[in-house]
């Protein structure tokens, strides 16, 4: 429901910006920030750690995960497109990164012919053994690589630097 209400956002035409902006300056007046922004640190103890979530491994993203940049064909939908990239909106005062990547079912070499002493050499393999080997292989192969990978990002902003009271 979320991407429905930002995809929509993006293609509101200016009417409805118009009407939107009213509402918002008198709700951001009426509330005064009263918390100051996170540290680096602060942050660092609240974001995913490895062991939080069952059957998914977390680890700090390396520099090919994370994206520098984000473009859409229209001004009014960057802000999609830099959120659905993972990307801060603004300038976070600071921000923490987590990929949180699903640990696959069953492990590449369970199930796999190694040539150990415990299994039969492929040649020594009767059409329904290699039929089944195969099988499992596959399955294993297909099991490591459906997996579901997650950007988690936290930022936090300092309302007062923004130009707010």
């Amino acid at each position: 429901m979320s991407l429905a209400l930002l995809v929509t956002a993006c293609g509101a035409g200016k009417s409805d910006s118009v009407a939107e902006d009213g509402a918002k300056s008198e709700a951001s007046t009426s509330a005064e920030p009263n918390a100051k922004a996170l540290s680096t640190d602060e942050l660092e103890k609240a974001v995913l750690a490895d062991g939080d979530v069952e059957g998914y491994k977390v680890t700090k993203p390396g520099p090919a995960d994370i994206t520098e940049k984000a473009t859409a064909n229209r001004a009014e939908c960057t802000p999609l497109a830099e959120v659905s990239s993972g990307l801060a909106q603004g300038e976070p005062v600071a921000t923490v990164q987590r990929k949180v990547l699903q640990e696959p079912a069953k492990k590449p070499s369970e199930g796999v012919v190694t040539g150990s002493d415990e299994d039969k050499k492929l040649s020594d393999m009767t059409e329904d053994e290699l039929d089944k080997a195969l099988q499992e292989f596959e399955d294993s192969f297909t099991s490591a690589l459906s997996m579901t990978a997650t950007l988690d990002s936290l930022d936090t902003y300092d309302a007062r630097e923004r130009g707010r009271p």
